[in-house]
């Protein structure tokens, strides 16, 4: 097997991903691309080889490909999970109409920091989103955020529904609560 490949760094938004395309043979002859950010392996495409013929251009077009989505986002939500804890849900109602939200995100029982967080309330039955928080974990991998609530969610009876977002790079997290 002939000893090429091609590494490209690219950079989408604020991330910098290291793209890397090689032919392998394991277990069998194949085209292998993987994605790399801050030296970690992010996501990895392997495509059987269409013959020895014209290998350098299979390399070179998964290659490009591979870039193609990445920079398209076609590939979010492909990397490793990320998960979401919400870690004061027991006393983060307030009288004062606000929801203080304490919530952790790791990925691989790993704290996962510079993740962007994002949270957002709306009625069970599905209607238009009441707000929306967002912010950054930092190096212990916690968020706080903060959801001020409008007047009328204290007028309705229906249950709330909590959506929690964490992404970073290629890896995203999704978590739903019930708020009654």
């Amino acid at each position: 097997m002939a000893g090429f490949g091609f590494n490209t760094d690219v950079r989408v938004g604020g991330e910098i991903y290291h793209v890397q395309t090689e032919p392998c043979q394991r277990p069998t002859t194949a085209i292998e691309t993987s994605i790399f950010q801050a030296g970690l392996v992010q996501y990895v495409r392997r495509i059987e080889c269409q013959g020895a013929d014209g290998l350098e251009e299979q390399v070179r077009a998964q290659h490009g490909a591979i870039i193609a989505e990445l920079r398209s986002g076609a590939l979010r939500g492909l990397g490793p999970s990320l998960e979401l804890d919400w870690l004061n849900a027991p006393e983060s109602h307030h009288a004062s109409h606000t929801l203080l939200l304490t919530l952790r995100v790791a990925c691989g029982q790993q704290p996962a920091a510079a993740c962007h967080v994002r949270a957002s309330l709306r009625w069970e039955s599905g209607e238009e989103t009441l707000v929306i928080a967002e912010g950054f974990s930092d190096q212990q991998g916690r968020a706080d955020l903060q959801l001020t609530l409008p007047p009328a969610a204290g007028q309705r009876r229906a249950p709330l529904r909590l959506s929690l977002e964490a992404e970073r790079g290629l890896c995203l997290g999704r978590r739903q609560f019930r708020l009654s």
